[in-house]
């Protein structure tokens, strides 16, 4: 997967989960956070998001898919990948679904 797919797939899946991505006048994504000890920083969207690679990112968007698209059949493949165990392929299901929720919600 290249790194340019992953950046774009990381900052849909971060929107859809209700966080605020910037883009800097370089054309570079990032986000702003808070830490537990309250202290703010800005991460570039490379360096901030792990959907690509973590299931304790995308174990969340997967639970969000579930909830607002319980029957939809997209999202099930997004559940088919989850059981081979397959980080990759649930992201880039997940981005597919989101794309596809994105642009379908409104109807």
């Amino acid at each position: 997967m290249e790194s340019k797919e992953i950046i774009e797939g990381n900052k849909l899946i971060a929107e859809f989960m209700g966080e605020v991505v910037h883009i800097n006048p370089n054309g570079i994504y990032y986000v702003d956070y808070t830490t537990d000890d309250e202290y703010n920083d800005t991460l570039t969207l490379e360096e901030w998001a792990k959907y690509h690679t973590s299931w304790d990112w995308l174990i969340p968007v997967v639970e969000k898919i579930r909830k607002v698209s319980p029957i939809i059949t997209r999202g099930w493949r997004v559940l088919d990948s989850i059981d081979n165990f397959d980080t990759i392929l649930t992201f880039k299901h997940s981005v597919e679904f989101i794309k596809w929720y994105n642009e379908n919600k409104n109807n």
